[in-house]
């Protein structure tokens, strides 16, 4: 459902802070949601090349979303569960 080329993409949950993220994509990125003060997104970030090349916010509505024990999502691999709540 993309119209980019990625390699990685990377889910990360409300008030998840800049380190954490920075550190988790192994990458500079300057958020710019502000995740680490919300509640009501999840962020998806997709890297290709060791690059970010776009990010989503995902609004919850009520949802929890999650890729599992997965580290990060890959082209073959990008099953996202969600859960209502």
């Amino acid at each position: 459902m993309t119209t980019f080329d990625w390699e990685k993409a990377f889910i990360f949950t409300p008030y998840s802070t800049q380190e954490g993220i920075e550190e988790q994509l192994g990458v500079n990125f300057n958020d710019p949601s502000d995740i680490d003060w919300r509640d009501d997104i999840y962020l998806l970030v997709f890297l290709n090349d060791d690059k970010v090349v776009q990010y989503i916010e995902i609004d919850r509505q009520g949802a929890d979303f999650t890729i599992g024990e997965k580290k990060h999502l890959t082209p073959s691999d990008d099953l996202i569960t969600i859960e209502r709540y």
